[in-house]
């Protein structure tokens, strides 16, 4: 026991090493490539460190797509996921991403991560591409390495009377096969998985001690520099702001009145400022969701129109208004017939037009002719199951038209509209302004849909049984691009399945018994509820998306990972009596390691 001890005040120490070369021997033996969007990332990246700034989707470096593209063929990238050698061999980023699901990450995730990644490639500029990524992956072994010791940290607030909890729930953290995967490829998650552990920490530590202004700042900067990194840190953002907005109220309740009276003044003056910016960068004189591609815009509109004294949009002679639907919203019209309608009319002079229904394969057309009556215009057609795109829109041939009442439906469901904005109450807004930008960050127009559309009333995509599962096993071990499995359908499932249920109950069961000071009750329902919205948001997340982009990866779920660990090892800590946890220290070390042998050996198998 005493050996024990002794061994675990050297736990800072060994974790550090464990971390270190588990995550370099990910960085070392996953071949080039083969972390998830790995390519995408390195894109941005490096787009930074020859641009010298943020890029925009229309930003392009050909040495550097053409570098990308030899480097995937190099490397076997479309022989390890497609089972074959592509012929012809992609000339380009675009050819190769025509062959293979592979997303730009540009303008997708917030920057920080990149531009900071961005730094040490500057230093590598000449180098070979593979060596550029190996010192990224390096980097981010580092920031992982910080964020188990992070959670080891954790752990000795949460227990500060055991050191063998805290090495315990270390080794976890440590040991975890794909999280140490993840947190070894060259993508953001590793930078986000540390924010979410330190922020972990942070508000243990002021449960325990008191939220001093040191510790309040602190997790305000965390909270931050995870936001700014990657959008998983959401859950953290949920739980903490209401928490943290109670809190200030509590204690400004205590004040004087006239304090009282100059923080509410203060906290009406913010609310006013957050919603002027985020009024910005809007123009009235545009429709939000409608776009002109011949001038590159969205299109116009006007509040007044003539004939109806509403809004409009505006279409002139060889222009047109078209709107691309979201995802599962063609998603919705496919295999159904799709109804496009609109009220048409012109502003004096007749005028020619088209509406269309435009599904990439073929379109569907209703060439008329418009006059200064309005009159209501419907085409009608059969949408395929497989299709790259949806779209609906008008065409003026000659004249100017006006158009509103815009609606599209689909037989799947008659009623619910599949297009945003069709009664053009709404202006757009800019792709810089800050409104855009936080609708991005948070999905705003695709959780819109899934509200407007009652889909979130429907059984969960892919069922919920399956995603789940999905979900649980790509949350140990699930490597590559999703395609080498370790834990689907093995001994490890129901394994960890048992680790999971036992911790759990453990946990439980201390909160029943009731012999926690109170700070420590406190922190464990705030690491649960944590938790419960971290994978809340997932589960959203997947009514937003189309049935092949349904799958929620448990990689989502690693800012909370320090949460899950501490749980998990606190659980099974109350299921062991005092006298065995020496022993069973032991042996759950011994457990982890033999996942995480299992994983490396399974890594060798698939691409050695």
């Amino acid at each position: 026991m005493s050996r024990l001890h002794s061994a675990a005040r050297y736990a800072p120490v060994l974790l550090a090493a464990l971390a270190l070369l588990h995550g370099m021997l990910y960085a070392l033996l996953v071949p080039a490539w083969q972390v998830p969007d790995e390519p995408s990332q390195f894109e941005y990246t490096a787009l930074i460190a020859r641009l010298g700034r943020v890029p925009s989707q229309a930003d392009r470096d050909p040495a550097l797509d053409q570098a990308l593209t030899e480097s995937l063929l190099r490397g076997h990238f479309f022989e390890y996921l497609l089972g074959r050698t592509p012929s012809p061999a992609p000339r380009n980023l675009a050819e190769a991403r025509a062959l293979f699901f592979m997303p730009s990450q540009i303008g997708g995730d917030p920057p920080l991560f990149y531009a900071l990644a961005a730094l040490p490639l500057r230093a590598l500029n000449g180098q070979p591409i593979e060596r550029q990524l190996l010192a990224l992956r390096a980097l981010n072994v580092l920031l992982t390495t910080a964020a188990v010791l992070c959670g080891y940290a954790a752990a000795r607030e949460l227990l500060p009377e055991s050191r063998g909890y805290a090495l315990a729930a270390g080794l976890l953290l440590a040991l975890q096969p794909m999280a140490q995967f993840v947190g070894a490829g060259m993508s953001n998650d590793a930078l986000a998985n540390l924010a979410g552990a330190a922020l972990c920490w942070a508000c243990i530590r002021a449960l325990r001690r008191g939220p001093g202004w040191r510790l309040v700042l602190a997790t305000v900067a965390l909270l931050g520099l995870g936001l700014a990194t990657k959008r998983t840190l959401l859950p953290w953002l949920l739980l903490l702001a209401p928490l943290g907005l109670g809190l200030a109220l509590r204690r400004a309740m205590r004040l004087a009145w006239r304090w009282r009276v100059a923080l509410a003044a203060l906290l009406l003056a913010m609310l006013a400022g957050a919603g002027l910016v985020l009024a910005g960068g809007r123009d009235p004189l545009a429709a939000d969701g409608w776009y002109d591609p011949r001038a590159g815009v969205e299109a116009p509109r006007v509040l007044a129109a003539p004939a109806t004294a509403a809004p409009a949009l505006v279409v002139g002679p060889g222009r047109s208004a078209i709107q691309v639907l979201l995802p599962p919203a063609a998603e919705w019209a496919q295999n159904y017939d799709l109804r496009f309608d609109a009220r048409v009319w012109s502003g004096g002079a007749p005028a020619r037009g088209r509406m269309l229904i435009d599904f990439g394969w073929a379109q569907a057309e209703l060439p008329f002719e418009a006059t200064a009556q309005a009159r209501a215009l419907s085409v009608r057609t059969f949408v395929p199951l497989y299709c790259p795109y949806v779209i609906v829109g008008l065409y003026a041939d000659a004249g100017t038209l006006y158009a509103d009442q815009l609606r599209a439906e689909s037989g799947r469901r008659p009623g619910v509209m599949l297009i945003d904005n069709g009664d053009l109450a709404t202006p757009s807004v800019g792709n810089g302004a800050p409104y855009a930008r936080l609708a991005s960050f948070l999905r705003l127009r695709e959780l819109g849909w899934a509200w407007r559309s009652g889909r979130l009333r429907e059984p969960p995509p892919l069922g919920g049984l399956l995603l789940g599962r999905i979900f649980f096993n790509s949350f140990w071990g699930h490597f590559g691009w999703m395609t080498v499995s370790l834990v689907g359908g093995t001994p490890w499932e129901p394994a960890l399945w048992l680790v999971c249920a036992a911790g759990l109950l453990g946990v439980l069961a201390r909160l029943v018994a009731g012999r926690e000071p109170a700070w420590r009750r406190h922190a464990l329902l705030l690491l649960l509820a944590a938790l419960a919205i971290g994978l809340l948001l997932p589960l959203a997340n997947a009514y937003t998306q189309t049935r092949d982009q349904a799958v929620q990866q448990g990689r989502y779920l690693f800012p909370l990972l320090v949460p899950a660990a501490l749980l998990l090892t606190l659980g099974w800590r109350v299921c062991l009596p005092a006298r065995w946890r020496p022993a069973g220290l032991l042996l759950w070390a011994g457990g982890w390691a033999a996942l995480a042998y299992a994983a490396l050996a399974l890594i060798g198998q698939a691409y050695y």
